[in-house]
């Protein structure tokens, strides 16, 4: 492991990093933008105004910077780019735009620039960015807000159907990389739509509850035709799609304390339909990653009687519950079958309460990375590298781990002060898998909803 700087916000991209921290060449106060791909670091922005990071791809850098015109709150934030060898300013205006996601050399983001609505407030529209070119994709009286993107293409849901019970209902577009496509239109909400590959999922309020009101079904387009997957009585909400795995939360469990159904988790493989949980605590996906879905569900009560969250991983063909304990364990990624996560397990931090501590499981056994007092804040972690900013109330210190690396560091900051050599204590392996579910199938015929 390598302490880099001292900084916040880590992400990575393969190997390379990009982080905020304060001073480099001008020695201010306010927070910089500096890059690594693992050997040298660069600073990126040299200024006195603050300096955010938002995002990465490969050597393509995001962020906002603070020196646009000024709003009621003071100067707004413009996004700027950078892809290793030239700068680019993508936005000068007087709002703060809300940055949605980089892929390779395609961005997008939303802007609250649009005609006013029927309360008399801008509406945010949709803006696409290719090797600094920018367009504005949508220009309309309603919000849309980009719910998922690939490469150069992107869904969004807006309130432009037709009126239903005195409103107009959400529908589905698309951007293709080169026009705007309307999915659906029709007077039901078509909601959170999710893309792979040209492929559209969404959740629509096509059925019927137990208590007679409208339920969500998970719909799936394929680039010609709308296919009904979900015909039941209760909600449906698509999480996500990847490859050949739709995946979705299903009020369909037992009753919980507020008699409500428990959420449990399904797949969809393209030809049959798998349930995945069935429990009495809500599930909620992470990721997919090839055949690999984690998920967050329901663990023991911790020390105060609440319920805490514990990770599993499904890896195709049996569930690995891979936390087991009584805290909360949250989340960073996945790639492949490897998992980062955070959990309040180690020595009383900087505020008293138990430091926030990494582990990684690499698909085999988990490890913690660190078990020092230091809460390991901001992870971030692709298929080669995870990063950190490792917090003692009073430092914030950006920390570089390798996948292959060691599982021990030694603590320096830029003044080269040298901290504690740490070495982390064996983390024991996965608790046994579960049986998985039996296949069935909740597809019984195709629709076109176009």
């Amino acid at each position: 492991m390598t302490v880099i700087g001292n900084g916040t916000k880590p992400l990575v991209s393969g190997s390379n990093m990009v982080w905020q921290g304060p001073g480099g060449s001008d020695g201010g106060a306010d927070n910089e933008i500096f890059f690594s791909d693992g050997i040298t670091t660069k600073q990126l922005t040299q200024n006195a105004v603050d300096d955010k990071v938002l995002g990465i791809s490969g050597n393509r850098v995001i962020w906002a910077s603070q020196v646009g015109a000024s709003d009621s709150k003071g100067a707004t934030y413009e996004l700027f780019e950078s892809n290793g060898t030239t700068t680019n300013r993508l936005t000068n205006n007087a709002v703060n735009e809300e940055f949605v996601g980089v892929d390779g050399e395609h961005l997008f983001w939303i802007s609250p620039i649009g005609p006013l609505n029927q309360y008399g407030y801008p509406t945010y529209e949709v803006f696409y960015a290719k090797n600094g070119a920018v367009r504005q994709l949508t220009n309309n009286n309603v919000d849309e807000a980009v719910s998922d993107f690939e490469g150069g293409t992107a869904v969004w849901e807006a309130a432009l159907g037709p009126v239903n019970a005195g409103r107009a209902t959400s529908e589905v577009f698309y951007f293709n990389g080169n026009d705007v496509q309307q999915i659906t239109n029709n007077n039901v909400d078509d909601l959170a739509p999710r893309l792979d590959n040209g492929r559209i999922a969404w959740s629509s309020r096509v059925g019927v509850s137990e208590v007679g009101a409208p339920s969500t079904e998970v719909m799936l387009f394929d680039g010609a035709s709308t296919q009904r997957i979900t015909f039941n009585n209760t909600d449906d909400f698509v999480s996500d799609i990847k490859g050949n795995q739709l995946v979705w939360l299903s009020r369909s469990g037992p009753f919980n304390g507020m008699g409500l159904r428990t959420f449990e988790l399904f797949r969809f493989d393209g030809a049959t339909t798998q349930r995945l949980t069935t429990n009495a605590t809500d599930e909620s996906l992470v990721d997919i990653s090839g055949p690999n879905l984690l998920w967050m569900g329901g663990g023991p009560a911790d020390a105060m009687g609440r319920g805490t969250t514990e990770l599993f991983l499904f890896n195709g063909s049996q569930t690995l519950q891979i936390t087991r304990n009584q805290v909360d364990d949250v989340p960073v990624s996945l790639f492949g079958s490897k998992v980062v996560w955070s959990s309040r397990t180690g020595p009383s931090g900087p505020q008293g309460a138990p430091a926030r501590k990494l582990f990684y499981f690499d698909g085999t056994s988990a490890k913690p990375l660190t078990s020092d007092a230091r809460n390991d804040d901001d992870p971030s972690f692709s298929e080669t590298t995870i990063a950190w900013a490792s917090n003692d109330g009073a430092t914030s210190q950006i920390v570089r781990y390798d996948l292959g690396d060691e599982f021990s560091f030694k603590a320096t900051d830029r003044r080269n002060q040298a901290g504690e050599l740490l070495t982390p204590p064996t983390f024991p392996t996965p608790c046994p898998p579960s049986t998985p579910s039996p296949k069935i199938s909740l597809r019984s015929e195709k629709s076109n909803v176009l």
